[in-house]
């Protein structure tokens, strides 16, 4: 096994384990009764102006609101270019992302804090950290422009910013974004497997950026 196929499946194996986890932990009363403390700690903290600002900004960067039109944007250009695989890459990646988010939050119908002025229906895994992960990973994926190194420190800091935006907001539980975090990255894997399972195919589209 390549090393690239032995990390996808790395993420896979591990992304949905920690989701059976979190699930588990959704489950359990005595989890449950510590994360909406530490949750409801967190959200508290609200108030200081330059954190509101900063966080909410960051909730709306992993929102469908940007991310839709930003993704189709993206294939539109890519296709203009004759790279079509990138284009289907980012339409399939975004569009199988957020009805699979749909399917998980209807099966499990775990409720999201009813904290004011925010209330969602379904809150777990958390639509925005399986949309930061999963949409942002691509863009990751798709540019040469940075090291390795650099583009997974500044994609992990925009993840964990987007998910502790959520929780900070009072519209999810740790819980909810460390699942949605999992099934992001699973999701990207999954494309990834599916779209560019030879790293030379990858390489290839890369340098027609």
């Amino acid at each position: 096994m390549k090393n690239d196929e032995r990390a996808v499946f790395s993420i896979i194996f591990f992304g949905i384990l920690l989701l059976n986890v979190m699930v588990k932990l959704r489950k359990n009363a005595y989890w449950m009764k510590m994360d909406r403390k530490t949750s409801s700690a967190f959200f508290s903290l609200r108030g200081i102006q330059v954190i509101d600002i900063f966080l909410r900004l960051y909730s709306f960067i992993g929102s469908g609101f940007l991310l839709i039109p930003a993704t189709l944007l993206s294939a539109c250009r890519y296709s203009r270019k004759g790279q079509r695989r990138k284009a289907l890459f980012l339409v399939v990646n975004l569009a199988g992302c957020r009805w699979v988010n749909s399917i998980l939050r209807k099966k499990w119908d775990y409720r999201a804090p009813s904290t004011k002025p925010f209330f969602i229906r379904y809150g777990f895994p958390s639509a925005h950290a399986m949309n930061a992960t999963a949409m942002y990973g691509v863009l990751v994926m798709l540019t040469k422009r940075l090291s390795r190194k650099t583009k997974m420190m500044l994609l992990s800091l925009h993840i964990g910013f987007v998910s502790l935006s959520r929780v900070y907001l009072g519209i999810h539980y740790f819980t909810d974004v460390l699942a949605g975090v999992a099934w992001g990255a699973v999701w990207l894997a999954l494309m990834k497997a599916v779209f560019y399972s030879d790293q030379r195919t990858l390489k290839k589209d890369l340098t027609c950026e």
